[in-house]
């Protein structure tokens, strides 16, 4: 197995593309190519000429709010990885839309899977096999994918683990690609059958303060909170943190809401606070759903300690991708951290890439200000 990773910041799309081949050392026929780029390129042109180079490869392409390389986290950049493995298949598939009819492409994905190697008739089929998504961001359509995913998987054991495109923060059209095709309102579901070790990971840097909350009233399609205990969301909340209602804007990033469910925290992060004190969410969210506020616990020995847990699991860590929430990456920079993260990274893998998403799916959950983490290693 082996992954490489270049990047270019050169502003004219095929000189960039040029580059991008150019610094590659093993440039036959990789079974998986994945390009992360700022909206400051033509994606349309970038995912044709990035085709034109690898015409045997899967090549997968997002737009996406920044890169993370072992240089740190970058933008304004094109980064693109390989990888070659002869114990791995890869099969990808494009929903164009997911907005309209996304019940239509179950029969695409089952016959991914199978063209895959995967038989989703055996009980056992997740053991040396596992998805990774890549979603159009600002459309809302997190749930439909992976409610989709698993009503054709029927495996719940089937790891998952995926990405909403970004478009550097300008929250207008993301774009996601496969083989030179595009889309701003659909998914890449990409398949992985192994005969590698694989590990998929969630890491998130926060815990919970002890204090709870039950969404009496939400809008689940425009993912509202609308009534907290019967009460006035931001009433609600000041109370609960101790913060002014004047000043909680500035503060929701430092308190992300979280389902607790066993052991593991899912976070759901605040959007913003309207004119009315209700609260816009990234994520749907049900009706009387217990949630936990949340803060931020100690970063470096979180990331420390999540990839030392990967290098036991994994014997020799050889292909690493990250997928790591905007408003996360933002908290990071704040906290001037960024580079520790990378340089942390860099101690424990030999090569890694990742983007700043704007969600992060992990098995049958879409999550915000959370890294998922793909490790594969033979």
């Amino acid at each position: 197995m082996k992954q490489e990773v270049v990047i270019s910041k050169n502003p004219d799309v095929k000189q960039a593309v040029d580059e991008l081949y150019r610094k590659l050392k093993n440039k036959k026929d990789p079974i998986l190519v994945i390009f992360l780029a700022s909206t400051l390129y033509d994606f349309d042109i970038l995912t044709k000429e990035i085709k034109k180079y690898f015409p045997k490869s899967e090549v997968v392409g997002a737009t996406t709010s920044g890169e993370i390389v072992k240089e740190g986290f970058i933008d304004k950049s094109i980064v693109l990885t390989t990888l070659t493995c002869d114990k791995t298949k890869v099969k990808a598939t494009l929903i164009k839309d997911a907005v309209k009819f996304p019940v239509l492409e179950k029969n695409k994905i089952l016959k991914t899977a199978e063209e895959c190697g995967i038989n989703c008739n055996s009980s056992d089929f997740h053991k040396d096999a596992f998805a990774m998504t890549l979603i159009n961001g600002n459309c809302s359509i997190e749930e439909i994918i992976l409610s989709l995913f698993y009503a054709v998987i029927k495996n719940d054991e089937f790891q998952l683990a995926g990405g909403s495109a970004g478009d550097d923060m300008k929250f207008q059209k993301t774009f996601i690609s496969l083989n030179g095709e595009i889309t701003s309102t659909g998914a890449v579901i990409i398949f992985f059958k192994t005969q590698c070790n694989f590990k998929i990971v969630k890491e998130n840097i926060y815990y919970p303060i002890g204090e709870s909350l039950v969404l009496t009233d939400v809008d689940i399609e425009k993912r509202k909170i609308k009534k907290i205990d019967n009460r006035n969301p931001t009433d609600v909340l000041s109370e609960k943190i101790k913060i002014p209602k004047h000043m909680l804007s500035e503060q929701i990033l430092n308190y992300p809401l979280g389902r607790v469910i066993g052991n593991e925290t899912y976070l759901c992060s605040l959007k913003n606070i309207d004119s009315q004190g209700m609260l816009d969410l990234y994520i749907n969210i049900m009706p009387n759903t217990k949630l936990e506020i949340l803060k931020s616990a100690n970063v470096i020995e979180t990331v420390e300690n999540t990839c030392e847990k990967i290098q036991k699991e994994v014997n020799n860590v050889e292909f690493m991708f990250f997928i790591n929430c905007i408003l996360r990456t933002l908290d990071l920079k704040n906290l001037q951290q960024c580079n520790l993260i990378t340089q942390i990274y860099d101690k424990h893998f030999p090569t890694f890439c990742g983007f700043s998403s704007y969600g992060e799916q992990y098995n049958k959950l879409n999550l915000n200000q959370t890294v998922v983490m793909i490790a594969m290693g033979e």
